[in-house]
């Protein structure tokens, strides 16, 4: 999973007078996020698919989703992105737009990350909550360099009550040096990741698991060989 797909062409930005046309041309003002990203073409048109779907214009979304499919070095992810943004709000439909679009071949990156993520959420919303987790592992595990992914996986698992994979995957976060000082003692890698839960752990009212993590780490460190 995750193709490897890459475009020279791909990062090439738009120049900011193009931009300004588009934004002049549709009556509209772009998010920041397309302005500073990768300055695609078809980011354009799917910004303004996003638009057009915010103020419930359904058929110009479809059709600016159309030319970003057409402008696009990944035709089949852009249209299937396309496909989920138009079926948010239908949770079964949200779910065979995603799983159509993972099914395609030549996915970059990002656009595989982007349907993973609709897939996650169609299965949350509708309670199939092993799938979704199955989803949740699935990011963590090819995103190894993110730690946001990381830390959605760990409050996945406290949330599932499951201390000892959340243990597990906070440590081999920690020893890769990801989101931590690389050259800090592991117990403080370790206690740094979890400090910057500790909000999201409150917030979902774990604050009684939050104490069990702690000992759980505490006895796992404990059990590994003393670094050198």
């Amino acid at each position: 999973m995750f193709g490897a797909t890459h475009h020279a062409w791909a990062h090439s930005p738009v120049p900011d007078a193009e931009i300004a046309a588009f934004e002049a041309a549709h009556g509209v003002t772009l998010p920041a996020a397309y302005r500073t990203w990768l300055g695609l073409h078809d980011k354009l048109w799917m910004a303004l698919a996003a638009l057009e779907l915010r103020a419930g214009h359904v058929p110009e979304a479809e059709a600016a989703i159309e030319r970003a499919v057409g402008l696009s070095g990944e035709p089949d992810g852009t249209r299937a992105v396309g496909r989920c943004l138009v079926a948010a709000g239908d949770a079964p439909v949200l779910l065979a737009a995603a799983d159509a679009g993972l099914g395609a071949h030549n996915l970059g990156f990002l656009t595989e990350l982007r349907l993973l993520r609709f897939r996650k959420d169609a299965l949350e919303r509708l309670e199939r909550w092993s799938d979704a987790a199955a989803v949740v592992q699935t990011i963590a595990d090819h995103c190894k360099w993110d730690v946001e992914a990381q830390r959605e996986l760990v409050l996945d698992r406290m949330g599932r009550n499951d201390i000892d994979l959340a243990a597990d995957r906070l440590i081999d976060t920690a020893q890769r040096g990801v989101g931590c000082d690389r050259e800090a003692p592991l117990a403080d890698r370790v206690r740094g990741l979890v400090d910057g839960m500790r909000s999201a752990l409150r917030e979902a009212d774990m604050t009684d698991r939050a104490a069990a993590l702690d000992t759980v780490l505490l006895d796992k460190l404990r059990a590994l060989p003393a670094e050198a």
